[in-house]
């Protein structure tokens, strides 16, 4: 995280890239938070028993998310991660 750029280093991320990630001042509060609750090791968000999430259970927060703040979508059960990525994220 870098808080003097507002962006986020993702290493290694999907197709094995590196992305720089813009980050909000109200999440950064938020992320600050998180880490001085939670002191992660190697990953910024990590499982129960350390390492990173897998693709399902990041799912399974996500759909307990969207379902806690009411978001409905036309996507009903089949809403993933795969469908959250912003478009300026995508190869052209």
């Amino acid at each position: 995280m870098d808080s003097s750029r507002m962006a986020i280093h993702v290493k290694s991320g999907k197709g094995n890239r590196d992305r720089i990630v813009p980050l909000s001042e109200k999440i950064l509060i938020m992320l600050r938070e998180y880490y001085k609750k939670f002191s992660p090791k190697q990953y910024l968000f990590e499982g129960q028993k350390g390492g990173k999430y897998s693709t399902s259970s990041f799912n399974k927060l996500l759909k307990g998310a969207a379902n806690r703040a009411k978001i409905n979508t036309d996507y009903g059960p089949y809403l993933t991660s795969q469908l959250c990525h912003p478009s300026f994220g995508k190869r052209k």
